[in-house]
């Protein structure tokens, strides 16, 4: 997969594009639907599979006071395009410049900058200023210029159609088996290793801390998860939280133990899989008290990860 981060930067501008156009937030099994119709398409026609997406999601710009909580990093969300063999991701920033531009400009900038041939679009798509971009717009357009335009119905589950929002009210939920049937794998967070004060390590429980931050995260408390990293997969358990009785942070954060193995993360990058909850947190009244729930905890999420598998 070829990323680039400007549409005028289109590596090829003989070979013909497919394209389809959105913040894919969760890869989920609705956006593989558009993704592996994309492929298909230009596998078709000799085609090059194109996804333009954005490094922050739309409503970062547009309602910066309530903006969306992310289901993905954007690592792991190019991770999963990559994964899925997409030739060419243009992946830009979302400015309140480009979301004044309307669609017509803005599809005239995709045509003068590839030889766009194929729009494959989900059915809510809009482009342009104020998404007036619909369907009969966008039609009317590739009408005119030549292109072939395929929007695809919603892939329901359940009589209730896939979405990321659906994901991330299930996630807030912590409803992990709603939110792996409508994602297509486990619920995952691929984060960067955040450096930490050693505090875990005094007392005797070791942790990797990753920064939560505008992500749709599950309820706060404790619970079984597998971290993987450099493809190995590790029963451990986390804690999601402010962990008041040592740190009382601002912000949640999230502090995993791998349970019976001594690995160093570095300032590397690792896939956190939630499994199932343990239980809230709470702040205790002495760091033995503490240590000794841990000890618990740890008891507990071996227990319910044997019953689990880490693959993602």
């Amino acid at each position: 997969m070829k990323m680039i981060n400007s549409i005028e930067d289109f590596p090829d501008k003989e070979t013909s594009a497919a394209l389809t156009i959105g913040n894919f937030d969760g890869i989920h099994l609705g956006h593989q639907r558009v993704l592996k119709r994309l492929i298909d398409v230009a596998e078709k026609n000799d085609a090059l599979s194109t996804v333009l997406t954005f490094s922050n999601h739309p409503s970062t710009v547009l309602k910066p006071n309530l903006h969306t909580r992310q289901l993905t990093t954007t690592n792991q969300r190019l991770d999963l395009l990559d994964e899925m063999d997409i030739d060419i991701v243009i992946f830009l920033e979302f400015t309140r410049d480009f979301s004044r531009q309307t669609a017509e400009e803005f599809l005239n900038k995709l045509a003068n900058s590839m030889n766009l041939q194929y729009l494959v679009l989900g059915h809510d798509s809009k482009l342009g200023k104020d998404r007036e971009g619909d369907e009969e717009i966008v039609r009317n357009y590739a009408l005119k210029h030549g292109l072939s335009v395929e929007y695809l119905e919603p892939l329901h589950i359940g009589n209730k159609p896939v979405s990321s929002s659906a994901i991330r009210q299930a996630i807030e939920k912590g409803d992990f088996p709603k939110a792996e049937k409508l994602l297509g794998r486990k619920y995952s967070l691929k984060l960067p290793v955040k450096q930490g004060k050693g505090l875990g390590k005094q007392i005797g429980f070791s942790t990797a801390n990753f920064d939560v931050h505008g992500l749709a995260i599950p309820p706060l408390g404790v619970y079984s998860v597998w971290l993987k990293e450099n493809g190995k997969i590790h029963d451990s358990v986390a804690n999601l939280g402010y962990a008041p009785t040592v740190k009382g942070t601002s912000f949640p954060e999230l502090e995993v133990h791998v349970i019976d193995k001594k690995i160093d993360l570095g300032k590397g990058e690792a896939e956190i899989i939630f499994h199932r909850f343990i239980r809230h947190e709470k702040k205790f009244d002495s760091i033995d008290e503490l240590k000794n729930q841990i000890s618990s905890d740890i008891e507990t999420a071996k227990s319910q990860l044997q019953v689990g598998t880490g693959k993602s």
